[in-house]
């Protein structure tokens, strides 16, 4: 049996699960070898009457209540000690108390004659010593501490508690549980693997989303960006799908060779946002400076990472010794 730390309803009172205690119903055992008298002069046993339970307290400490009656057959020698054994089905283990053994009661019920017992630690068995060796017969009681829930307990169990087992819904305020009602969340959850989300074809699994801000430059012929300095790109990637938002850029040009606009090579880091081939959209893109010839020129995104742009959709190289450049633009692809 396991606790767990939810609300008991009670007379209107909310109380903690764990105040809450365990037991068994009372087991009568019939069987003697599931209850056994052992020891020197006797050859066997035979139990006259026999009850057992356990139970367990607030703080998971079980606990073993039991009354024996059993009659022993005499043999020959003394017979002044015997051990008493739960046995399989009903097999306990008595817990090793530091100091102190723990004390049953036990009686001889013909003769009245003084018998001392004992739970032994670490073990299923109780000891019993006596002065005389008539004594056939044994009546044991006692509460003894156990290890551990025993192996027959939980089968056992009382069928109800009396109280009502109350777990409130989850709220962005209220620890509770999940039910199929609109509900909202705080706090940061982890999943390790997917969420599933019902689409027009059924269900489909959202198992990655990522953000990413990389600070890069961009050129042409080797020229460094104008205004100096670097340009930071913001890219999301939910699922397969990877979004990614470049600021305007002005770059100077010298007119000569084959400028297009280019980046560094480790413009995207992380492989996870690199498309599987290269993606590419129209941009507004600026051959003078002053963006008033502003035309669609086309930016590709290569499979490794790097960004080219182009002044125009026929993939031409800007022309003008001024500066040349992109408005700011949003481009998509899939990983």
């Amino acid at each position: 049996m396991t606790t767990a730390n939810i609300g008991v309803r009670n007379s209107n009172t909310i109380l903690p699960y764990a105040a809450a205690t365990k037991e068994t119903k009372w087991i009568r055992v019939t069987d003697a070898s599931h209850i056994t008298i052992t020891g020197t002069g006797f050859t066997s046993s035979t139990i006259r009457g026999a009850y057992i339970k356990a139970s367990a307290d607030s703080n998971n400490v079980w606990s073993l209540e039991f009354n024996v009656d059993v009659t022993k057959a005499a043999g020959t020698g003394a017979r002044t000690s015997a051990t008493l054994t739960f046995a399989s089905p009903y097999a306990v283990v008595f817990r090793n108390l530091t100091q102190f053994f723990q004390a049953v009661s036990a009686f001889d019920d013909s003769t009245a004659l003084a018998i001392t017992a004992e739970a032994n630690p670490n073990a299923s068995t109780v000891s019993i010593a006596h002065a005389s060796s008539d004594i056939a017969q044994y009546s044991l009681s006692g509460r003894c501490i156990l290890e551990s829930e025993p192996t027959w307990a939980a089968a056992n169990m009382e069928g109800a508690l009396p109280v009502d087992v109350y777990i409130p819904p989850a709220s962005a305020s209220v620890a509770g549980i999940v039910d199929t009602s609109a509900q909202s969340f705080a706090g940061n959850k982890t999943f390790n693997d997917g969420v599933k989300l019902d689409d027009a074809e059924g269900q489909s699994t959202l198992g990655y989303y990522k953000t990413l801000e990389h600070t890069t430059t961009f050129t042409t012929n080797g020229t460094s960006p104008t205004p100096s300095g670097s340009l930071t790109l913001k890219l999301a990637r939910v699922g397969r799908v990877v979004t990614m938002q470049v600021p305007t850029i002005s770059v100077s040009n010298s007119g000569t060779g084959t400028p297009r606009i280019v980046s560094a090579s480790t413009v995207l880091p992380d492989t996870g946002f690199r498309p599987t081939t290269a993606a590419a959209a129209m941009v507004i893109t600026n051959d003078n400076g002053g963006y008033t010839n502003g035309v669609y020129g086309i930016c590709i995104v290569n499979n490794d990472g790097t960004i080219e742009i182009y002044r125009n959709v026929n993939n031409d190289f800007f022309t003008t010794s001024t500066a040349c450049g992109a408005f700011q633009f949003t481009l998509s692809w899939c990983v």
